[in-house]
């Protein structure tokens, strides 16, 4: 609950955007959503756009003004202006006192906060407005920004926009922007009853920036990147597993195969190895290994470091795909030891 609205907040925003006085207009990408439902004739109310994540407070009348219509918190522009973005600064929330925009159910983090001003009541057409003045201090989280503040000054004349920029940040999920009337500036001019603050938008973004994306697009981002980082992370281990089977596969295979073997090493005579293939005769030669020529096991010995018989796990394996053992003196293939 802020300044008696209860939000309930279902979703976490990052932005806001308001045209204060008038109906929702669309500026660019953006729309500011416009606050003129809000009319009432009471010095004190508050206003919450149902929907959205903002609203407002605002507290005085204009006791000397002898206006008690429903329209007299708000201004509308009569000139032929050219104003840039002329549809945002068509119309302005105005108050004698104090009026306060609060954004809420906003992610903590750092904002920037854009508010819009154009004079569009004193304007320049009749030579004694020229000297009305119109000054009032900004608070923005409860911290005075500004003192003194005279936009049309800053903008150097009537029915031209002026627009200034804060950083703040935001700790609870709420933010809150005051204009505040302390007694200055020009109370009776162009008549009684025109005096206090008047703003004519109001921009709200996440981060330090100089202009807020669309909100919908900027709530996309995320998405897209959590997408494409996806799909990535997917083609990589696609890739992975293909090369590890191309690279490591048939060796992990033949590793497996010949890890329940029981295989039996030991040291062989020349004469033992000679005698095994019938002395490398070429009809028992199988195939070629990584040392030499593979011949087949004829021997029937199966203790104390000979060789095992022709159907013994040793021959299903092919030898060991090539039959140099190692003796006691060197290591023999077929390429060392001739018949």
């Amino acid at each position: 609950m802020s300044n008696g609205i209860l939000v309930l907040c279902a979703a976490g925003y990052r932005s806001f955007h308001i045209n204060c006085g008038g109906q929702d207009v669309k500026n660019g990408k953006i729309l500011y959503e416009g606050d003129q439902d809000s009319e009432s004739n009471a010095a004190a109310r508050s206003y919450y756009r149902l929907g959205s994540n903002w609203g407002f407070s605002s507290t005085g009348d204009f006791m000397d003004d002898n206006n008690f219509n429903d329209n007299k918190y708000t201004l509308q522009s009569n000139s032929n202006i050219s104003l840039v973005d002329f549809g945002l600064y068509a119309t302005a929330r105005k108050t004698p006192l104090s009026i306060t925009y609060y954004g809420y159910c906003l992610e903590n983090g750092n904002y920037t906060v854009r508010l819009h001003f154009a004079e569009i009541q004193f304007t320049d057409e009749k030579l004694y407005n020229k000297v009305a003045r119109r000054v009032f201090d900004i608070y923005i989280q409860g911290i005075q920004v500004q003192k003194d503040f005279n936009f049309t000054e800053e903008a150097k004349g009537s029915n031209r926009n002026f627009t200034i920029a804060f950083n703040t940040t935001v700790t609870d999920r709420t933010l809150e922007i005051r204009l505040y009337w302390a007694g200055k500036g020009t109370t009776s001019i162009p008549r009684r009853g025109n005096y206090g603050p008047i703003i004519s938008a109001i921009s709200v973004c996440s981060g330090y920036r100089t202009y807020c994306e669309e909100p919908e697009e900027a709530s996309k981002k995320p998405i897209v990147i959590g997408v494409v980082t996806s799909a990535a992370f997917l083609i990589l281990l696609v890739m992975g597993v293909i090369y590890w089977k191309l690279c490591y596969g048939d060796k992990y295979t033949r590793e497996r195969e010949l890890k329940g073997l029981d295989l039996k090493t030991g040291s062989f005579t020349l004469r033992q190895l000679k005698a095994t293939p019938d002395n490398f005769n070429s009809e028992n030669k199988i195939g070629e290994g990584g040392l030499g020529s593979v011949y087949k096991n004829l021997s029937d010995q199966t203790e104390n470091g000979h060789f095992t018989s022709q159907n013994s796990h040793l021959k299903q394996s092919r030898f060991m795909d090539n039959c140099s053992l190692p003796s006691s003196s060197s290591t023999v293939s077929s390429n060392s030891v001739k018949p």
